[in-house]
C-alpha cells in the first residue's frame, strides 16, 4: 500500500480523516503536498512532520508529480471531476475511503511484519478503536437511510427506563449515562478518534449498553473501524448521499458492513426490516454468514421459515399515538400488544428493535415502559395543536419526507397539509426533483427555502424541487389550489428560512398541519463555507407567538 508511493497530494488537508492520512503518510517520510482554505492545528502539525501544506486552492487540478491523489468529498462535485479529468493514469481516491483501506489493512494484519508502519499507525491515532476493551459492555450498532435516529433514541430510553446503564451516541448528540453530550454540526456518528474519547468516558462511568448509530458514512471512512457489535440493526436500505455512494449498490454493500464487518462472528445478533425490499432481497439472504440469530420484523405481515420473524398485527394509528400487537411469525398464539404515545405507523418499525433486544436480555415489564417513551427532538415533533398544528421533522430524505407528509395527510383531523424545506447544497443531487414529487403527492402548499445550500445558488437547488413538483402535480390538484411557494435570497442567509416559515404560518388555517421539514435538531445553517447558528424549535416557537397581523 505504501511502498510504492513517494508523492501524494491531498486536497483538503485540514480536515479530520484527511490529517491523519497525512500524519501516517508523513510519519513514513512519503512526501506530502496539502491543500486547504484555512490554517489549523491539523495543518500546522503537518507543516512540522514536513508536509509541504499551502493554505489555498491548487493553481491548477493537474499532479504529474504525484503517485496519489487524495481529496476531501466537501470539494465541489465540478472540481472533483476536474481532478479525475486532469490526472486520468494517477490513482484518485476521496479520502475517506483511503483511510478505510488503510485501517482495513491494518485489522487484517497486513503490516504485522513490517515494525516500521505500525509504528507510524499507532503514532497517527488512526485506529484507535482497536486499543478499547470494552470486556463485557453489549455494544449496539444502528443504520438505515431513515429512523437510525429515532430507534437509536428508543433503545437508550427504552433500556434506560428498564434499569440498564446505557449510553448513547447519535445525530442529535450522544449521552453518556444521564448526561446530555454535543457530537458536532451535521454528524451522525463522530470521527474514530471522538468516539474514542467518548467511549472511554462511557466505560468509566460502568455503561453497560452503549447504542451507536452508524451512518453509512461512517462505516464506509473507516470510523468504527475496530468496534464489534452485540446487536446490528438495519431499519432500511434506500438511494441516499449518492454525491459520496454514486449509487444504491453503493449503499447497500456500506450499510451491510454493519454485520458482514463489525457484528460479533461468535455471538452476533441481527435485526432487519423485511419490509423493506433491498433488504428483504439482498441483504438477508447473506446474514446467517455472519449473525448466529437473526430476527426479522414486518408490519406487512412477512416473515422467513428460518429465522425468529415478529409482525405488528392490528396496527392502529391516531393524532397521538399507535398501537399493535407484536406477533411471532411461527407462533400466533404467542402476541403482545404494545402503545406508543406518539403518531406515525413508521414508528411501530422503529420501536421493534427496542422490544427485541429488551426481551433478549430478558427485562421485564417492557410494554408498560413502551408506554411511556418520548417523541426524539426534531422528528415528529409536535410544538403546537390548535389553532393549526405545527411540527418539526427532519425528513431530507425523498423516502422519510412522503412518510411525514402521508402520516398527516391521511389523519381524519387534517384540513391541509403546508411543507416548509429545501435540499442541501454540494450533496446528492439526484434527490431534489424526487423531493419536489412528494411533496406535489401529499402537501396542498410547498414552501421552497434553504437547507445549507453551501456553495450553490439557492435558487438552482430550488429550481430542479420544482422541476419535480411540476412533474407531479395535476391539472385538477392546480384547480384544487395546490400552490408553491419559493424563497430563494440566500444574500439574507438564515432569515430566508425565518421568512418561509412565517409564511407557512400565515397561509395556515384551522386544521391545517404546516411541517418544517430537513432541519430537525441541527445547530447551524451552512450558506458558503459559514455555519451559521440556526435552533428551527426556537424559530418555530417565536414564529408561533407573534401577533398574528405580523404574520400576514
Amino acid at each position: 500500500m505504501f511502498s510504492s508511493l513517494k508523492k501524494v497530494t491531498v486536497i483538503g488537508v485540514g480536515g479530520g480523516a484527511a490529517y491523519y492520512v497525512a500524519k501516517v503518510l508523513s510519519l513514513l517520510k512519503i512526501s506530502v503536498d496539502g491543500y486547504d482554505q484555512k490554517e489549523n492545528e491539523h495543518t500546522k502539525e503537518l507543516v512540522h512532520l514536513g508536509a509541504n501544506i499551502r493554505i489555498q486552492n491548487p493553481d491548477s487540478w493537474s499532479f504529474p508529480d504525484s503517485n496519489l491523489i487524495l481529496y476531501t468529498t466537501a470539494l465541489p462535485q465540478r472540481l472533483q471531476e476536474q481532478i479525475f479529468a486532469a490526472n486520468p493514469n494517477t490513482k484518485t481516491y476521496d479520502v475517506g475511503t483511503f483511510y478505510d483501506m488503510i485501517v482495513e489493512a491494518y485489522a487484517m494484519d497486513e503490516f504485522k511484519e513490517d515494525t516500521y508502519v505500525l509504528s507510524a499507525i499507532k503514532e497517527s491515532n488512526i485506529a484507535p478503536l482497536y486499543d478499547i476493551d470494552f470486556g463485557k459492555t453489549i455494544l449496539i450498532g444502528v443504520t438505515g437511510s431513515k429512523g437510525k435516529t429515532t430507534t437509536s433514541q428508543m433503545l437508550y430510553d427504552t433500556l434506560t427506563m428498564l434499569g440498564r446503564k446505557v449510553s448513547l451516541i447519535s445525530t442529535i448528540g450522544g449521552r453518556i449515562l444521564d448526561e446530555k453530550i454535543e457530537t458536532g454540526l451535521h454528524t451522525s456518528t463522530p470521527s474514530a478518534q471522538e468516539l474514542a474519547v467518548l467511549f472511554q468516558k462511557m466505560l468509566e462511568k460502568e455503561s453497560e449498553i452503549i447504542v451507536v448509530e452508524s451512518s453509512s458514512h461512517a462505516i464506509a471512512t473507516g470510523r468504527i473501524s475496530g468496534l464489534k457489535f452485540d446487536y446490528a440493526v438495519l431499519t432500511n436500505v434506500q438511494p441516499e448521499h449518492l454525491d459520496f455512494h454514486k449509487t444504491l449498490e453503493h449503499v447497500l454493500m456500506t450499510k451491510m458492513k454493519l454485520v458482514t464487518t463489525f457484528l460479533k462472528p461468535d455471538c452476533g445478533v441481527a435485526i432487519v426490516n423485511i419490509d423493506d425490499e433491498n433488504i428483504r432481497e439482498k441483504v438477508y439472504p447473506e446474514l446467517y454468514k455472519y449473525a448466529t440469530k437473526v430476527f426479522t420484523i414486518s408490519q406487512e405481515g412477512l416473515s422467513f421459515p428460518d429465522s425468529q420473524g415478529y409482525v405488528a398485527k392490528n396496527l392502529v394509528t391516531n393524532e397521538n399515538s399507535i398501537s399493535f400487537d407484536l406477533q411471532s411469525a411461527k407462533d400466533e398464539t404467542a402476541s403482545e400488544h404494545f402503545n406508543v404515545p406518539f403518531a406515525g405507523a413508521f414508528n411501530a418499525t422503529n420501536v421493534f428493535a427496542s422490544i427485541i433486544i429488551a426481551r433478549e436480555l430478558e427485562l421485564p415489564e417492557i410494554p408498560n415502559v413502551i408506554e411511556k417513551l418520548h417523541p426524539v427532538d426534531g422528528r415528529n415533533e409536535v410544538l403546537q395543536t390548535a389553532p393549526f398544528k405545527a411540527v418539526l421533522d427532519f425528513a431530507h430524505t425523498p423516502e422519510s419526507l412522503e412518510a411525514i407528509l402521508k402520516t398527516y395527510r391521511t389523519l381524519p383531523s387534517t384540513n391541509r397539509v403546508i411543507v416548509v424545506f429545501g435540499t442541501a447544497g454540494q450533496r446528492d443531487t439526484v434527490k431534489r426533483p424526487r423531493m419536489g414529487a412528494a411533496a406535489a403527492q401529499y402537501a396542498d402548499i410547498t414552501i421552497l427555502t434553504a437547507e445549507d445550500p453551501r456553495t450553490e445558488k439557492l435558487s438552482e437547488i430550488n429550481d430542479a424541487i420544482e422541476k419535480g413538483w411540476r412533474a407531479c402535480v395535476t391539472e385538477q390538484q392546480l384547480q384544487d389550489k395546490r400552490t408553491l411557494y419559493r424563497f430563494d435570497d440566500a444574500s439574507i442567509k438564515e432569515e430566508i428560512r425565518v421568512e418561509a416559515i412565517r409564511k407557512a404560518f400565515s397561509l395556515a388555517q384551522p386544521g391545517d398541519v404546516v411541517i418544517c421539514a430537513g432541519k430537525g435538531p441541527e445547530k447551524s445553517l451552512c450558506f458558503e463555507t459559514e455555519e451559521r447558528p440556526w435552533n428551527e424549535k426556537e424559530v418555530m416557537l417565536r414564529l408561533l407567538n407573534e401577533p398574528s397581523d405580523s404574520n400576514a
